[in-house]
């Protein structure tokens, strides 16, 4: 169970950074010797008690090259600069300590103690506090970014909707919109005449306020739930259900 808990421990380690800062080769490795623990922890737990002192050597030198794939994850995620490498310094830091324990009793470095027998389940209680909290923190940060992606969409899509000067829809949004519509709906199609007149003697600063004014009134005199759309220079559309001759004030 140690074996296969080390094993999943180095498959989450490699989802817990940043995709990009960690090289594939070290996946492939991570995965190798993950897959190999496991497998032999499986063969030690099946053939047991049979060959136990030269299975638990083998056993035991599984997990030498574990500091080592932590190491590098470690070097990878300083060298990247990964947001969430503190949190893995900090997680880690039980559960590594207890397998470096374990390893030195193994060896016979250390004395038996009823500490080192349940270090797994201090150090794997530790790291799964502190994992809790840094991906709680991870997925809130994704969720912000993803609250700030859509908010991003929807005004892009309202910007390229829009026509800048008056705020009506402009010429392709009125299109897509009016194309889906049934065939009963109204159209009508508005030209100011001789409005060159208007930039000739006021300019095009005055014949863009000119502009501004005539869409404000086709706004607020436009049936409710219309569409209503500069075409292009002073050309404007309406679309409605229904228009009656109250509809549009002609004057």
């Amino acid at each position: 169970l140690l074996a296969i808990s080390a094993s999943t421990a180095l498959i989450f380690i490699h989802h817990f950074f940043e995709a990009s800062n960690i090289p594939r080769w070290l996946l492939q490795v991570t995965i190798s010797h993950a897959t190999a623990m496991s497998a032999f922890a499986l063969f030690y737990g099946a053939v047991a008690p049979n060959y136990v002192a030269t299975l638990d050597q083998i056993y035991l030198l599984g997990f030498v090259p574990v500091p080592f794939i932590f190491s590098a994850y470690l070097w990878f995620a300083w060298r990247k600069k990964d947001p969430f490498l503190r949190y893995f310094i900090v997680a880690w830091s039980g559960p590594a300590v207890c397998v470096a324990v374990r390893m030195a009793h193994g060896y016979g470095l250390l004395p038996y103690h009823i500490l080192i027998e349940n270090s797994t389940l201090i150090g794997l209680a530790f790291e799964a506090l502190v994992s809790s909290l840094a991906i709680g923190h991870r997925v809130r940060l994704l969720a912000q970014a993803r609250d700030r992606a859509e908010t991003a969409a929807a005004s892009a899509l309202v910007m390229a909707d829009t026509d800048p000067l008056t705020g009506l829809l402009n010429r392709r949004a009125f299109l897509r919109k009016i194309l889906d519509r049934p065939s009963h709906w109204t159209l009508l199609l508005l030209d100011v005449d001789h409005f060159k007149r208007v930039n000739d003697s006021l300019g095009h600063a005055g014949g863009d306020d000119a502009i501004i004014s005539i869409a404000a009134v086709l706004r607020s005199n436009a049936p409710e739930g219309a569409f209503v759309a500069r075409m292009g220079g002073e050309e404007f559309a309406i679309c409605c259900h229904s228009m009656n001759n109250a509809a549009l004030d002609p004057d």
